[in-house]
């Protein structure tokens, strides 16, 4: 069935191939190798329709409803959650739009000390980079080797006395493509650092990534504000930052003054700079950072980081909270007395890949 550059009135009551139409006008439009099965046009609704590899423009739908109807094949979306795995580039394929996110960087635990010494939580994971590429399919091969950035891992608790925390590990880059081919990378967030006598500094940003967590040693300033927390013994830890559309860092631990204060923990970083996304630090007394949450009504889901464990004078180290998937840091571990495990970090998330590939139809 064709119209094409022709007003054409079809008159009430006529059958095709099955379909009565009434009342309608199909003008200026091209509709080809279309099938309309079990449809009613007749001014008000057309239901039960599938266009496949069909071409309809200057078309004007006036007082109708269109429902039930679906387009196949013109847009292929692969995506890629695990480790590993390889993209196959569809059938006539035009446009390709890629977004990588990096794997989280865990947060590092927390010292466990003498009391009337100064003792640091760790500091928070930072996030994993974000890259987003658009190209035309012809850049890419037939198929290209996905590689998904693994979430890194909060350092683990102390358990013996006048002991720095362990350092979180960094996530894992993001990559499409290999070698000089590669075609889109996101790098990893990087680990927050265990938790010292004179520090507990969070994770830094990896060079080149789009968006990622920068560390905050204690007494640097920096010159860029996306940022694992640090732990802090005169006050409460520093917040974990994060960049509009990018995952959020993990907030620093608690720490223990020389006078034996314990201090409340940093927030983690809030996806989207959404303050009541943040997951909360755990309190003075040891108490577990929060665990990130996500905002599913994105096209990708965005994370916030985990808050950071309490610092705790009497007992155990708050656990820093976990990151939540895709890439966001784990939060710090507080800071304990000898004779409790300090906190251990929190694990980051891991990465993700997106391709997202527009075809030509046929």
């Amino acid at each position: 069935m064709a119209f094409k550059n022709r007003p054409t009135v079809i008159e009430p009551g006529t059958v095709i191939d099955g379909v009565v139409i009434n009342n309608s006008t199909i003008n200026t439009s091209t509709i080809n190798n279309s099938d309309i099965n079990g449809g009613t046009m007749d001014g008000t609704a057309i239901t039960n329709v599938t266009i496949d590899t069909s071409d309809i423009t200057n078309s004007t739908f006036d007082g109708g409803i269109i429902t039930d109807t679906s387009i196949p094949g013109l847009v292929d979306v692969q995506v890629f959650n695990t480790p590993g795995g390889t993209w196959t580039k569809p059938s006539n394929a035009i446009w390709v739009d890629i977004v990588c996110i990096s794997g989280g960087g865990g947060g590092g635990s927390g010292r466990r000390g003498a009391a009337g010494t100064a003792r640091f939580g760790g500091g928070g994971g930072g996030a994993g980079g974000v890259t987003h590429v658009s190209l035309p399919a012809s850049s890419m091969g037939a198929t290209e080797t996905v590689v998904v950035g693994v979430a890194g891992v909060g350092g683990a608790a102390i358990t013996t006395n006048d002991t720095d925390g362990n350092n979180g590990t960094g996530g894992g880059s993001s990559t499409v493509g290999t070698g000089t081919a590669r075609v889109a990378q996101a790098l990893a967030g990087q680990p927050g650092n265990g938790g010292s006598a004179a520090a507990g500094a969070g994770g830094s940003a990896s060079v080149g990534a789009t968006f990622g967590g920068l560390g905050a040693n204690l007494g640097v300033t920096n010159t860029l504000t996306v940022q694992g927390g640090a732990s802090r013994t005169g006050t409460t830890a520093t917040n974990g930052s994060s960049v509009w559309g990018g995952p959020g860092c993990g907030g620093g631990g608690g720490g223990i003054s020389a006078g034996d204060q314990a201090r409340t923990a940093g927030n983690g970083g809030a996806p989207l700079g959404r303050a009541s996304n943040a997951p909360t630090g755990g309190t003075s007394g040891g108490g577990n950072g929060g665990a990130g949450s996500t905002i599913t009504s994105a096209v990708i889901p965005l994370p916030g980081a985990g808050g950071g464990g309490g610092g705790n004078a009497a007992g155990a180290g708050g656990i820093g909270g976990a990151g939540a998937n895709y890439g966001a840091g784990g939060g710090g571990g507080g800071a304990s007395v000898n004779g409790s495990n300090s906190g251990a970090g929190g694990n980051g998330g891991a990465g993700i890949v997106v391709i997202t590939t527009w075809r030509e139809g046929n």
